[in-house]
């Protein structure tokens, strides 16, 4: 795991993979940049919410499920989720 404050190699590289895609591109994804979500924490059990994020970036997507990368006001780092890890809040 990366430190927060650290760059992750990873993360530098999904993120500048994903900037060579176009708008047009992520027209199948579910959400919109912007908007915000409920996260379903996978460490808090399937179906449990947390806190909500706001969607900064459409992603690629990876095993047929959409990414986004994701950030919680209440976080200093942001996330990188699958489309079917994130709901609307209610």
């Amino acid at each position: 795991m990366c430190d927060p404050d650290a760059h992750c190699d990873e993360d530098i590289f999904v993120i500048r993979w994903a900037e060579k895609w176009s708008n047009a591109n992520m027209s199948g994804h579910k959400f919109k940049v912007g908007q915000t979500v409920s996260y379903l924490s996978v460490s808090r059990g399937r179906g449990s919410r947390s806190d909500e994020f706001k969607i900064m970036q459409c992603l690629p997507p990876q095993g047929g499920d959409y990414q986004y990368r994701i950030k919680s006001a209440n976080e200093r780092h942001d996330r990188v989720a699958k489309e079917s890890e994130l709901e609307r809040p209610i």
